[in-house]
């Protein structure tokens, strides 16, 4: 019999409206546990889920495990994929997700021998399936023979990058890596700023190029074709640049902090918020929007999302006597939504560290700190809107233990998800929360007004796949129709159908379990209106 190859379904993992239960744990002191090691990092898959990269290893040489979680907090690849180099240590990553659904990795790839040292900076680039696209050890941003190092990247928008890092001589250089992995720039890259001390901050400039600072004071921006873009030694900015997001009105922001003095032997400082024009022109003057003063020798933690025409920033700042959290929402004007003074995150009476910040798009902001009110501390969340309302009746706890290397990213739906590595074992965690402050339950949303439909009718790849015993697919409709979801195999023999009636214009998703079902090919198909799409998945046992 000829396999009729417009027959299949996809199995999903529950359908429905509102929420789902997943493998995301819904119980804060055991996150999902997604491997094991440490300075873990994390960006979004672009599909409800995420890319997590982590070293695994406390001593040379070590290596870097990346997995993808989906977007039900399953494992799509069964496991990690692991990073290669040239060298035996691979070591301090990177990740960003390319907005085309891959991952790009940059690592250093080290030989050490206590008596010479050389660090050559790589990136890899990885697509959702876990294919390595750019060879089995990735592509060197320089064929330089002095050493690199305090990396930093972006997309470049076209399924490529464009990454900065520091020499041997304290040299700011750069490289364009295209999506076939090619270096674009040169073998050796560009130099960007000849005095280029401290860490480079990146942003992509959303054509192409990217704005970077070094030596915290200064910043430049590159085209496509690593051209400056501004004067020679860029442009000068008095509240440094501790982070740079370019807003989908083209104007680049920057979040940093403006050193004034010092009192009591302590640094007095002050955080701002800063904007420019695509000239490098300030918008709000030179010094930028004052958000807070600060007094201490510490390193603290500052963050900030866009959405829309506002900013949501997040820092730690002394409050009757110990640490605690606020935050300041400043408008695209420059007026801020609490003019006098920025809000605190909580009430709670304990000692608070802030740790970072989620966009939820049209749903605000999800600010995220530690703090000591159980014994071994924990970290919580808030979801605030656009006017620095406080959403969640109270503080949700992710995990109530202790957690380092936190990182952070949305869930693409008004949540977010958080990943770290317990201090304890060495495992790494990651917890998803809704934008509702609920764990481990993922909104499918089609039944919610805020839920944007999507445009046109659309159906998954199968997740994972291959499987054993279940599997998971999405689809997309750009209208209320009927719908039939079938599985069939290799000789076109319905198996089971696993929808079947009129449907709302939305997100759909369903599971297929096939505990009792041998191992071989099988398609699921869709029939939804004049839709009809076939794809194929493996079922290995």
């Amino acid at each position: 019999m000829i396999v009729n190859l417009n027959k299949v379904i996809f199995f999903l993992l529950l359908f429905g409206f509102g929420t789902i239960h997943s493998q995301w744990s819904t119980d804060p002191a055991n996150p999902l546990i997604v491997g094991n090691g440490l300075l873990s990092e994390v960006c979004s898959d672009s599909a409800g889920g995420c890319y997590i990269a982590f070293q695994q290893g406390t001593s040379y040489p070590t290596d870097i495990g990346l997995t993808r979680i989906n977007r039900y907090g399953y494992q799509a690849w069964g496991g990690a994929k692991w990073i290669q180099g040239l060298l035996p240590d691979q070591n301090n990553v990177k990740i960003i997700e390319d907005g085309h659904g891959a991952v790009i990795v940059s690592y250093l790839d080290e030989f050490d021998t206590n008596t010479i040292y050389n660090y050559r900076v790589r990136v890899q680039r990885i697509d959702s399936s876990g294919n390595f696209l750019w060879g089995t050890a990735g592509v060197r941003v320089s064929l330089s023979e002095t050493n690199q190092s305090s990396q930093a990247l972006v997309s470049d928008g076209g399924g490529g990058c464009i990454i900065a890092w520091m020499d041997t001589n304290n040299v700011l250089r750069g490289q364009r890596v295209d999506s076939l992995g090619a270096r674009a720039w040169g073998d050796s890259g560009i130099v960007f700023a000849g005095d280029g001390t401290g860490l480079p901050t990146i942003a992509a400039d959303g054509q192409g190029g990217a704005v970077f600072s070094w030596r915290y004071q200064q910043l430049q921006r590159v085209n496509h074709n690593g051209d400056k873009l501004w004067s020679a030694g860029g442009v000068t900015i008095q509240g440094g640049a501790g982070k740079i997001i370019t807003g989908k009105d083209n104007f680049f922001y920057l979040q940093g902090e403006r050193f004034v003095g010092f009192t009591n032997g302590a640094t007095l400082f002050v955080y701002t918020l800063q904007k420019l024009d695509t000239n490098g022109s300030f918008i709000w003057d030179s010094l930028g929007i004052v958000l807070d003063t600060l007094n201490t020798n510490l390193y603290l933690i500052t963050d900030f999302v866009l959405q829309g025409g506002h900013a949501t920033i997040g820092w730690s700042q002394m409050r009757n006597g110990d640490w605690d959290t606020r935050y300041q929402i400043v408008r695209n004007d420059g007026s801020k939504v609490f003019p006098d003074s920025a809000a605190w995150i909580s009430d709670t009476n304990a000692r608070k560290n802030f740790e970072g910040i989620i966009d939820c798009g049209q749903y605000g902001a999800i600010l995220i700190w530690a703090d000591n009110r159980i014994s071994g501390g924990g970290i919580y969340a808030q979801r605030v809107d656009s006017n620095g309302t406080r959403m969640w009746s109270h503080d949700t706890p992710l995990d109530v233990q202790s957690i380092g290397g936190l990182g952070v990213t949305t869930d693409g739906n008004g949540g977010g998800i958080l990943v770290g590595w317990r201090e304890t074992d060495f495992t790494v965690r990651a917890q998803l929360v809704n934008r509702n402050g609920l764990l481990g339950n993922v909104i499918t949303g089609v039944s919610e007004k805020q839920n944007r439909s999507p445009s046109k009718f659309r159906l998954e790849e199968c997740f994972p796949n291959p499987f054993n015993p279940s599997t998971q697919i999405s689809y997309s409709l750009g209208k209320a129709t009927y719908v039939t979801l079938t599985v069939y195999d290799i000789l076109g023999q319905q198996i089971t159908t696993l929808v079947n009636g009129k449907q709302e214009i939305g997100n759909h998703s369903a599971t297929w379990n096939a505990v009792n079902i041998p191992s071989g090919v099988y398609f699921y198909r869709i029939v939804a209106g004049n839709f009809i799409q076939t794809k194929k998945m493996v079922l290995m046992k």
